[in-house]
């Protein structure tokens, strides 16, 4: 049974490695909060079937599994867009920290109150993009 765990774990060594570097380089940039946020959930997701958690009594899956929920905080934050940098740090400052699933629905509803600096509005279609590459949002 050991033989097969270790090969298990060796055949996913690579995607479990290209998963875990996307997700710790991933920026929002252009993406809304919805597309970033679902992004960096579906790669938590398939990392979670690629690695799965130790078997452990039901104290410490729950303690491990919250200290993985508030690491998915941290990388979410890493890659969130300067838009939100004032209601980030309000976050941080809480003890203890939300789930990442709380606090996307908070930035979610930030972003839905305030259209994003980076997006240019009017009353009724938003630019946003470089000069090269210009997209028009109606609304």
């Amino acid at each position: 049974m050991a033989q097969s765990w270790g090969l298990f774990l060796q055949n996913n060594n690579p995607r479990t490695f290209k998963l875990k570097r996307d997700i710790a380089t991933l920026i929002q940039g252009s993406m809304t909060i919805s597309t970033y946020f679902t992004t960096l959930n579906g790669h938590w997701d398939e990392l979670a079937i690629l690695t799965p958690t130790p078997k452990c009594t039901y104290g410490v899956l729950k303690e491990l599994t919250y200290m993985q929920d508030i690491e998915r905080v941290f990388q979410f934050f890493m890659g969130l867009h300067d838009f939100y940098a004032s209601i980030r740090s309000q976050i941080l400052v809480i003890d203890p920290l939300p789930l990442v699933t709380k606090v996307y629905l908070i930035l979610h509803q930030k972003g839905k109150a305030t259209p994003p600096s980076y997006l240019q509005c009017s009353n009724w279609s938003c630019y946003y993009g470089s000069s090269s590459s210009l997209f028009l949002l109606f609304w």
